[in-house]
């Protein structure tokens, strides 16, 4: 969702300021308008505690630890090294000990990963960079948790449980997330309470290609003398999108052999579901890293509903 910023950059404000040592109290305009711009330089960090509260089929709540480095920065990119740590997990546990023991496995799979994420100049992530290191760290998981397997035939039916969950696109989209999250509002001049409208896409619930959404995006406040700008976002999915998508989503759903009543059934299932999201954050437009947001994501499909609620609070 957060690349569509890119149809409101600055491009001059881009060229002419980053990197150029200009004062980054500039990021001020006046009482009504501020520039969200990065101005990173190599060597910044940032930690961040992270509260995440899962509620629905597979409720838990979690705390851990963010954090961001700037490795590199160019006119045009970033590089940004994600650490994650001091993971801790709260969940209903099941009374047997061995498997509680490889739920919490499963749930610190993030716990000492380290991702690196090439961005644009903007701060939108664009690219992972350590694949490899991501993989060799799923895989390190996998492992500790087939290793508690007491037979082949067992060792096989948990791998095809926790190969998925554990999988490098899955730890890379969750650290992405994260980043793309603590990132979202950069690359913008914004004016105070004038609401931006643009199309974005959010993750589909079902997998494979994202769906597309509508988003709105508005500086709530802008406290000049501390250079602190508020900001809410808020989105949901395109129903005219969702309308033109359907028999592609479907398709790629359930498959190229769904019979008539099969397709039917997939579209219907597929046009039930809603998302909505909302995002409420503080930058400093000074230091120009957002210093507490809060994101709400729900969820609905054939009136399940699960929400992810996400905390981020600048240490």
């Amino acid at each position: 969702m957060r690349h569509v910023h890119a149809l409101l950059l600055l491009a001059c404000c881009l060229v002419t300021a980053l990197h150029s040592g200009q004062a980054q109290g500039q990021n001020v305009v006046d009482a009504r308008t501020a520039r969200v711009i990065a101005y990173w330089l190599p060597g910044d960090v940032q930690v961040y505690d992270v509260h995440r509260v899962k509620e629905g089929r597979k409720p838990g709540t979690s705390d851990y630890r963010i954090t961001l480095k700037v490795l590199d920065a160019t006119d045009s990119t970033y590089l940004v090294e994600c650490r994650y740590s001091d993971l801790r997990v709260s969940a209903e546990m099941p009374d047997d000990p061995r498997a509680a023991e490889l739920m919490q496995r499963l749930m610190k799979a993030t716990d000492g990963m380290r991702v690196l994420c090439a961005t644009d100049e903007t701060g939108i992530p664009i690219a992972l960079v350590n694949e490899a290191e991501v993989s060799e760290h799923a895989q390190a998981m996998l492992d500790q948790v087939l290793n508690m397997a007491s037979n082949a035939d067992e060792r096989r039916q948990m791998e095809n449980a926790f190969a998925g969950v554990l999988s490098t696109q899955a730890l890379a989209q969750s650290a992405l997330e994260d980043i793309g999250n603590l990132l979202f509002a950069f690359g913008v001049e914004y004016v105070l309470n004038k609401t931006e409208k643009v199309r974005a896409e959010v993750p589909s619930p079902f997998g494979g290609t994202a769906l597309r959404a509508q988003q709105e995006f508005t500086m709530t406040k802008l406290d000049t003398a501390k250079a602190l700008a508020t900001m809410r976002m808020e989105q949901k999915l395109d129903p005219k999108g969702m309308e033109e998508d359907l028999d592609m989503l479907a398709r790629e759903v359930g498959g190229e052999g769904l019979s008539a009543a099969q397709m039917a059934e997939m579209r219907s299932i597929i046009a039930s579901a809603k998302i909505n999201d909302r995002m409420d954050l503080v930058v400093d437009l000074n230091g120009a890293w957002t210093k507490h947001l809060h994101l709400v994501r729900s969820v609905e499909v054939k009136g399940v509903r699960e929400t992810d609620t996400r905390t981020y609070s600048l240490r």
